[in-house]
């Protein structure tokens, strides 16, 4: 992730935080912000590197994201702030916009919460793709509370519309088969391709030969 911010003000010097090389296409721009005429600058500033997809930060849970920033996963309190930010990140780019959220914050680890949020912004704005960490946050870090993987099958059904790429806890070659024989339109990686970089990446050969010309979706996020 790179904060709205970061881009804004270091427009002389966006080489060192947007630049990459051919050979990492295709490439998705996680921004993050809560403040939307820096999110709108920041994503037109970022447009010109040709990113394939821009994602918008819903679910970062780090005390200094939530707490002074203000962003991260503590914008699911606010689905209206959240559909706003879309509207002005697709104003700015021509590429696919998405979100990356949790399942919920804190005492909202309701199901019907969580639809609460993702038809609200996808109502208010041209957001149709959801990528859903499927753990919530507390967001005074006292604990790590357990996966809930079911409340994304569920949205399958509910959002027939949408698409949702499933994250949290898919470490293994038979975990993202599960899920996609599960139903999932994609699968992300996340932590496990950042400790266990070699590992993962032998299983992301295996799957891309399995799904090379398809159009399921596996992702690996590797956090900078």
């Amino acid at each position: 992730m790179i904060t709205a911010e970061t881009i804004y003000y270091q427009e002389g010097n966006l080489d060192r935080f947007l630049g990459f090389s051919p050979e990492q296409l295709p490439i998705v721009l996680q921004i993050g912000g809560s403040n939307l005429e820096n999110i709108a600058k920041a994503t037109k500033l970022a447009d010109a590197y040709g990113y394939d997809e821009i994602t918008f930060n819903c679910g970062c849970p780090s005390p200094r994201v939530v707490g002074h920033g203000c962003f991260g996963v503590r914008l699911m309190l606010d689905p209206k702030f959240v559909g706003e930010a879309m509207l002005v990140i697709a104003a700015n780019t021509g590429v696919p916009v998405t979100v990356k959220c949790r399942i919920d914050v804190d005492d909202r680890d309701s199901y019907n919460e969580l639809c609460d949020f993702i038809y609200k912004v996808s109502s208010s704005s041209p957001v149709k793709h959801f990528i859903i960490h499927s753990r919530k946050t507390l967001l005074n870090g006292s604990s790590i509370p357990p996966l809930k993987s079911g409340y994304y099958y569920i949205l399958l059904h509910d959002f027939p519309d949408l698409k949702f790429i499933v994250n949290g806890g898919i470490n293994t070659i038979e975990e993202v088969n599960a899920a996609r024989s599960a139903g999932a339109y994609g699968v992300m990686l996340g932590r496990a391709a950042f400790y266990k970089s070699l590992k993962c990446f032998r299983c992301m050969e295996t799957l891309f030969l399995k799904y090379m010309g398809t159009t399921d979706q596996i992702f690996v996020m590797c956090l900078r």
